[in-house]
């Protein structure tokens, strides 16, 4: 037998209940009826205390009513051979499904390898009881989790992970953390790919294709530029001074030379404002919204920037700068150097990025491409890495579940044979309630002869 909740046990300790109450309940005298009291002397009704347990069968139902009850909370669970055979064959799969931007490319059917990952993980799921599907862009951080859920179920688990395998997607350490009763099962759903990497930048001169070809020797890269493609324009606003304005095209000139990943986000609005641009103040005061949660992604971007954070190690804070806004990047003596607020101009929202430094600086430039950078749609490079886990690689992972299920608490909603104790409950209370009334009639009885005796 297995107590699938065995904490239940404690309320036992409420046995102790019925115990004190049929020890130190004080009796009360019971009084008759007479026709008349004229030659009784007169007497004080005084509570009486019990030196002794009275009506022992009624103590022994009450007992057995709460020790009936802290046994059915327990949740028993008769292990038979019948249930040993079923615990057996059942399996509790978790399958996670990677969502990875790899995942999107075309399977030799032509359907893209997520869709045809989610059908066999259907498949799985149908198959198996319990089953818990995840679908997850970095599959090796749910391995643990799903480990851990497993654990708690009272048939063996297998965790199944439905991915292109590429570098990086699981790793050795991930298995061997697993525990050992736990199965593995890796289904590759295979992307079709030429072993290349393609990608579209944004330059000064156009648009500008990086193709890489990765062999088992070597990695060509080949470059085009392809200028019959128009660039597509910066979807940065400066609001700078007139006479900054060629400094402000120079930092953009600079910026473009870094290249922007393609494609680009163009349903948002961004405005970079310089400390010289002439409705500066009127901008700052009708800055009332709030930050929307798209620019609050972007602003995280931004502020992770490497290359702008090395740009303002040095830079300078002019004393008349400051902007009450969200901090994004400060300078190395700790100042606030870029701040951000949000205006709503009639059909659109923009985030206005409030910078401290000089249009024509290095960090301007520098924030320029960071904005670009955060505002690109273009996944990943890793992701577009035609390299994956050779098949070798992912045989010697896998492993089949245990043979026998973990005796082990089963999970809220499991089997049990607690009904039957409640059911017993329910009878002894009908017990109790017989007995009790029946105890209550016998002391009514026994009132009368006592009446006579005393008249007599």
């Amino acid at each position: 037998m297995i107590w699938q909740n065995p904490w239940a046990w404690l309320g036992l300790s409420a046995l102790a209940l019925p115990l004190l109450i049929h020890l130190l309940g004080r009796g009360h005298a019971r009084k008759a009826r007479f026709p008349s009291l004229r030659f009784l002397p007169a007497s004080q009704l005084l509570p009486t205390r019990r030196t002794r347990i009275h009506d022992p069968l009624l103590l022994l139902v009450r007992l057995a009513i709460l020790a009936f009850a802290a046994a059915a909370l327990a949740q028993p669970l008769w292990v038979t051979a019948v249930r040993d055979r079923s615990r057996a064959a059942a399996l509790a799969r978790v399958l996670i499904v990677d969502t990875s931007a790899s995942t999107r490319r075309a399977t030799s059917t032509g359907r893209p390898a997520l869709d045809v990952a989610r059908t066999e993980a259907k498949l799985l799921a149908d198959s198996a009881k319990p089953a818990l599907i995840v679908e997850t862009a970095a599959p090796r951080r749910a391995v643990a989790g799903a480990a851990a859920w497993l654990e708690h179920q009272p048939v063996r688990g297998e965790i199944v992970v439905l991915s292109d395998f590429q570098l990086g997607t699981l790793g050795a350490e991930d298995v061997a953390a697993t525990p050992r009763n736990v199965g593995i099962r890796l289904v590759r759903i295979s992307a079709s790919t030429d072993g290349s990497i393609s990608s579209r930048a944004r330059t000064v001169n156009g648009t500008a294709i990086a193709t890489a070809t990765v062999t088992d020797a070597n990695t060509v890269a080949e470059w085009k530029r392809a200028p019959e493609i128009a660039a597509t324009t910066t979807d940065v606003e400066l609001l700078a001074a007139p006479a900054d304005a060629q400094s402000a095209d120079a930092a953009l000139h600079a910026a473009h030379s870094l290249g922007a990943p393609l494609p680009a986000d163009t349903t948002h609005h961004v405005a970079i404002v310089y400390p010289g641009y002439p409705a500066r103040v009127a901008v700052v005061v009708g800055t009332g919204s709030s930050l929307s949660a798209w620019m609050t992604n972007l602003i995280s971007a931004i502020h992770g920037d490497s290359l702008l954070v090395a740009s303002l190690h040095d830079e300078t804070v002019p004393d008349s700068f400051h902007v009450d806004g969200l901090v994004v990047a400060r300078s190395a003596s700790g100042l606030p150097v870029l701040t951000a607020t949000a205006d709503t101009l009639p059909g659109h929202e923009r985030l206005l990025l409030h910078a401290a430094m000089p249009p024509g600086s290095l960090a301007s430039a520098a924030l320029i491409a960071a904005v670009e950078r955060a505002t690109s749609l273009a996944p990943v490079a890793a992701e577009a890495d035609p390299s994956s886990l050779p098949d070798s690689l992912l045989s010697a992972w896998q492993r089949p579940p245990a043979k026998n299920a973990p005796r082990r608490a089963a999970t809220s909603g499991g089997e049990s044979d607690g009904r039957w104790l409640w059911i017993g409950v329910i009878a002894l209370l009908v017990i109790e309630m017989v007995v009790r009334r029946s105890s209550r009639e016998r002391a009514e009885a026994s009132v009368e002869p006592m009446v006579r005796e005393r008249v007599a």
